[in-house]
C-alpha cells in the first residue's frame, strides 16, 4: 500500500444518485436492474490518474453487499475498501478477519451491539420506516419514506439509547462507539503505517474523517458546519462547483504531480 491515501466517501461524493446525474454520466451501479450509482466521464479519468499517486480507500456505510454491487469502471477498483462505517475492511473484495476482530472487540463493543438489538426490537414492528436492520452486524439502520419530519424522530431515538444516532437525509444510524469514521483514520495509520491522509464526504457522519485526515474536502452542504468549527484543514466546495468528486480529485491529482516524484 502506497503511504499516502484518499479516504473517500461514495454516495453523493465519488458517486452521484441518479436524481442527480448528468446526461452522460456512467454508470456503475445497479439494484434491481435499475441503475442506481453514477459517475462522470471525467471523474472517472481523474480517479485513473489519482491512483498512480495516492491509495484511494473507499470508506463508507454501506454494507458489504451493498459495496459488491459497484461495477467500476477498467483501472478504477481500489485493492481496499471499508464497509459499514469503518466496521469491515475489504481486501480484492475480501473480508480481513484481523480488522474485525482488532476493531470489533472488547466488552465495550459487545454491550453496544446488546444495546443495538435491544433497539432493533423496539422499533421492529414500527411502521414509519420503510427499511430497518442491523447492518453486518454492526450497526442499527432505519430508512423513512423521506426527510420530513425526521427530526422529532431521531431526537425520540437518542432519548432511549447512550449510543450515538446520526442522519442523513431519510436515513437513520445507531452506532457503536467503536465504529466511526474517525476512528478508520486512526486503525488504518496503525495498520499499514501511512504518512499523509486525504479525505473526502458529504455528511455530518463524514466530519470526524475530514477533521481526522492531513487534509478534507468537504461538500458545499457542510459549508456551515465547517466554517463553524474553523478548521483549516479542511477545504470546502465552492458554492459555484456542481461536481464535488471531480473538484477534490482534481486538487489532489495537483497534489500528487508536485510532491509524489
Amino acid at each position: 500500500m502506497k503511504k499516502e491515501v484518499l479516504l473517500t466517501d461514495l454516495d453523493n461524493t465519488l458517486f452521484v444518485s441518479k436524481s442527480n446525474r448528468e446526461e452522460n454520466d456512467v454508470c456503475v451501479e445497479h439494484l434491481d436492474g435499475n441503475e442506481q450509482s453514477f459517475m462522470s466521464k471525467k471523474a472517472i479519468e481523474l480517479l485513473r490518474e489519482v491512483r498512480q499517486y495516492v491509495e484511494v480507500i473507499p470508506v463508507t456505510t454501506r454494507s458489504i453487499l451493498q459495496y459488491k454491487r459497484i461495477e467500476w469502471p477498467d483501472d478504477c477498483e481500489p485493492e481496499y475498501a471499508i464497509t459499514t462505517n469503518g466496521g469491515i475492511l475489504l481486501h480484492n473484495r475480501g473480508i480481513v478477519p484481523e480488522w474485525i476482530t482488532s476493531v470489533c472487540c472488547g466488552v465495550e463493543f459487545v454491550m453496544d451491539i446488546a444495546e443495538i438489538k435491544r433497539l432493533f426490537n423496539i422499533y421492529k414492528r414500527n411502521k414509519r420506516f420503510t427499511s430497518k436492520r442491523i447492518v453486518d452486524d454492526n450497526f442499527l439502520f432505519f430508512a423513512l419514506p423521506d426527510d420530513t419530519g425526521i427530526a422529532p424522530i431521531v431526537a425520540e431515538i437518542k432519548a432511549q439509547t447512550y449510543l450515538p444516532v446520526m442522519h442523513s437525509g431519510r436515513k437513520i444510524y445507531v452506532l457503536p462507539k467503536a465504529i466511526t469514521k474517525e476512528k478508520v483514520v486512526e486503525n488504518l495509520k496503525k495498520k499499514f503505517e501511512i504518512n499523509h491522509v486525504f479525505s473526502a464526504g458529504d455528511s455530518e457522519m463524514d466530519m470526524g474523517m475530514l477533521l481526522a485526515s492531513n487534509k478534507g474536502y468537504a461538500h458545499k452542504g457542510l459549508t456551515q458546519r465547517v466554517n463553524a468549527l474553523g478548521f483549516t484543514s479542511i477545504r470546502v466546495q465552492p458554492e459555484d462547483l456542481k461536481s464535488f468528486s471531480e473538484w477534490y480529485l482534481q486538487r489532489i491529482l495537483n497534489w500528487g504531480k508536485k510532491y509524489c516524484i
